[in-house]
């Protein structure tokens, strides 16, 4: 079975990907490592924190969208309930929190860094 999907996959990709490495497994694997070879190694460990955080922040930047925006929807759909309510609320204020966290620690980090040079 793995030879007719290697063959399926070997005929699909002909003249293309698998002429590029040299068509076979080995010729994919030193492909594969003379292009992690290739990675840019110039970059610092303060650049990659940076990044990192950067990438970091966006996600919670949206996480705390969806938290906030699912809250409010709870709160509208609370129907009075006051313990529903305070809930949703509560939601709200620890997403807020979050952000607020989030935006400390990345001017943190960045003073850090900057002050290291």
């Amino acid at each position: 079975m793995f030879s007719s999907i290697a063959n399926m996959l070997s005929n699909l990709f002909h003249g293309s990907f698998a002429d590029l490495c040299g068509g076979t497994i080995q010729g994919g694997v030193n492909c594969a490592v003379n292009n992690v070879e290739d990675i840019d190694k110039s970059k610092t460990i303060g650049e990659v924190f940076s990044s990192v955080t950067q990438v970091l922040l966006v996600v919670i930047g949206i996480a705390s969208v969806i938290v906030i925006i699912i809250a409010g929807l709870r709160m509208v759909f609370s129907q009075g309930d006051p313990k529903a309510f305070e809930s949703a609320r509560n939601t709200i204020l620890y997403a807020i929190i979050g952000i607020v966290i989030a935006l400390l620690s990345y001017a943190i980090i960045n003073f850090v860094l900057t002050s290291i040079g």
